[in-house]
């Protein structure tokens, strides 16, 4: 019995001349090659389709978001503004970002003072204000110093750091 594949035994069914396999025994095929192809160009089509709304999503909505957010947030000329008491006096200040260049309006009474020259070269960078224990200002561009200003009395600021 070299190389054959055993043949499964037959039983004659009562009721008839046909031949039923006995069910007890397995039968045995010879192995091929695996009945199911591997399709490689579905695969890779499926992992595209995942792939692009992803970069999409991550290059092109999520910054567009996020200058919709700073616009809602800040403006779209990107204002920011504090109260703060000096000397008693509830003064008002305004930090616009006004095509790349930065004012601080400070408004104490009937008194207005305005701080500029300051430039970020980026109209849509966030301008906030800062204060310290002693009433010194500090200003923050895109969450970063980028200026300091020094109480010195009287509401006048003086710049410090740039």
């Amino acid at each position: 019995m070299g190389n054959t594949v055993p043949r499964p035994r037959l039983r004659a069914h009562a009721d008839s001349i046909t031949a039923v396999p006995v069910e007890d025994e397995p039968v045995f095929y010879p192995r091929h090659a695996s009945r199911h192809k591997v399709r490689w160009g579905l695969i890779t089509t499926g992992m595209l389709a995942i792939l692009l709304p992803l970069l999409l999503c991550q290059f092109v909505i999520a910054p567009w978001v996020s200058d919709l957010w700073g616009s809602f947030q800040f403006n779209q000329t990107r204002t920011y503004q504090a109260d703060q008491t000096l000397d008693g006096m509830p003064t008002h200040f305004i930090a616009i970002n006004l095509h790349g260049a930065i004012d601080i309006i400070e408004i104490q009474g009937q008194k207005v003072a305005v701080y500029s020259g300051m430039a970020t070269g980026n109209e849509r960078d966030t301008v906030s204000l800062a204060f310290d224990a002693q009433h010194n200002m500090t200003l923050l561009v895109d969450g970063t110093k980028a200026a300091t200003f020094r109480y010195i009395g009287n509401g006048v600021y003086k710049l410090v750091q740039q």
